[in-house]
This record gives structure tokens, C-alpha cells and sequence, in this order.
């Protein structure tokens, strides 16, 4: 069985939480910072991996850096 990762965006009061893959698995955030959401993501597939597989393995935190 496949694990399931994801990510939560936050943006003031809307919240989304997304799998790896830039997909919206539930909650809202405005259209435009969506897009900003899946485009980040896209670039940083490798990193969410890397963080993802060293939490799982080590319960270390790696912070990947957010939009700005």
C-alpha cells in the first residue's frame, strides 16, 4: 500500500492541504495562490520527498523553503 504524503498551505484564513503531486486534497485557497501552491510544488518535488523519507526514517525535520 502506497503511503500518502502531503503538505498543508496556509494563506491568512484559507488553508489547503496538497499530496506531493500539487494536488488539492481538501480545503480552499483562492485561485491565484493555488497556482502559486501547485507551481511551488512542482519545483520542489525532490525536496518534499527527501523531507518526507527523512521524517519516516529518522523523525528529522527538514524545512523546505515556502513562497514569499
Amino acid at each position: 500500500m502506497k503511503q500518502v504524503s502531503y503538505f498543508h498551505a496556509k494563506y491568512p484564513e484559507y488553508e489547503g492541504v496538497y499530496d506531493f503531486e500539487g494536488n488539492l486534497v481538501t480545503g480552499e485557497l483562492p485561485k491565484k495562490q493555488r497556482r502559486l501552491v501547485e507551481a511551488w510544488c512542482e519545483l520542489h518535488t525532490d525536496e518534499l520527498n527527501a523531507a518526507w523519507t527523512a521524517w519516516n526514517e529518522s523523525g528529522e525535520v527538514i524545512k523546505i523553503e515556502g513562497l514569499r
